[in-house]
């Protein structure tokens, strides 16, 4: 039973750093992930958003451990699971599903033995018949029928690739779940669907979700809290309501990259430009990560690592100039210059 008094899941400093190939014996590195740390409540959605190359995959691959952080600790309520063999020892309570289906399934299997072999790893149910029945519950509580069991991943569609996915996740019981670009690869009319079966299946088992996306209509509808990344520091973190409401995001890339998103009626897009390029990660800026391409950063923005501020009861933003809440979207500017994923521009979720 999970301690209400323990945050559930939390990141805590971590960094990953990968060193240069045939290059690191000068000691030059890939700054992936920089001093991360969050926390995540127990039965809560946190969306983690950001442009392509903002180390937000590289973290979730931390939190799953898939890769191996430099330094800093994943704690899993209360348990430090960067310390040795801690991973493998709660394997089970964090599941990870991929942004792409069909390379997370065996194409040679069936949905069902693949239900069925999860659970026989971590040794789940009585027998055979008891994973097989447990298995066939599994596809109906994602929306397949029970002969998908005996269909391979080539037999199903996209949006039916992603919930045998979400199933397998789901058989070895586990109550968190890091979903990477979970809609990514699915057709608008399927988006929908895929993301109001992850929030019923929140509501019935009580899962934690970590939720990598590019896409903010999908963790605004999703996510009790986003956090803002940039070139692998950590920009703001609030929770969903103040980040769209009244209070409003207070960064100025956390604006910029809310307002490129692509509305329905391309009349009411505003495009405000930050101009220039992503920094090198192998060589990041001095100072706040993002003054190469702040429209108000200032000389101290280029010379002091901005502190994280609090405002409100938990909204947290690492600007220098945070306290003055500038809106730069209402800011004249160029065409914005952010990058996403190639291919993915209609983020709808309208049903």
């Amino acid at each position: 039973m999970i301690d209400n008094a323990t945050p559930h899941f939390v990141v805590q400093n971590l960094t990953k750093h990968f060193p240069l190939r045939g290059q690191s014996r000068d000691g030059r590195v890939v700054h992936a992930v920089d001093d991360v740390t969050l926390t995540i409540e127990s039965a809560t959605t946190l969306a983690i958003v950001g442009e392509s190359g903002c180390g937000k995959s590289t973290l979730a691959r931390c939190m799953v451990g898939l890769t191996q952080p430099t330094s800093g600790a994943i704690l899993l309520d209360g348990v430090d699971l960067t310390a040795p063999g801690m991973f493998q020892q709660h394997r089970r309570a964090i599941q990870f599903v991929s942004q792409d289906p069909l390379s997370a399934l065996n194409r040679r299997r069936t949905v069902g033995a693949a239900l069925i072999q999860a659970m026989e790893v971590h040794g789940l149910g009585d027998d055979l018949t008891a994973r097989r029945n447990r298995a066939e519950d599994l596809l109906e509580q994602v929306g397949l029928r029970r002969d998908y069991m005996v269909r391979r991943p080539s037999d199903l569609s996209g949006g039916e690739m992603q919930r045998a996915v979400i199933a397998r996740a789901l058989a070895v019981e586990p109550s968190v779940l890091v979903l990477d670009e979970p809609t990514s690869s699915l057709d608008v009319s399927v988006k929908a669907t895929i993301a109001n079966l992850l929030l019923e299946l929140q509501a019935t088992l009580g899962l934690t979700y970590v939720m990598i996306t590019h896409e903010i209509d999908l963790a605004r509808h999703m996510s009790d809290r986003i956090a803002v990344m940039y070139l692998g520091q950590l920009a703001e973190d609030a929770p969903t309501i103040e980040m769209f409401g009244e209070t409003k995001a207070l960064h100025p890339y956390s604006q910029l990259l809310f307002a490129a998103q692509p509305l329905p009626d391309p009349r009411q897009r505003r495009f405000v430009g930050i101009g220039g390029e992503v920094p090198s990660a192998i060589t990041p800026p001095s100072g706040c990560r993002f003054h190469t391409r702040c429209p108000i950063a200032v000389e101290n923005c280029r010379m002091e690592l901005p502190v994280t501020q609090t405002f409100t009861t938990s909204h947290q933003v690492a600007c220098h100039r945070a306290a003055e809440r500038i809106d730069v979207t209402l800011r004249p500017g160029s065409t914005a210059t952010l990058v996403f994923e190639p291919g993915l521009r209609d983020t709808s979720l309208e049903t």
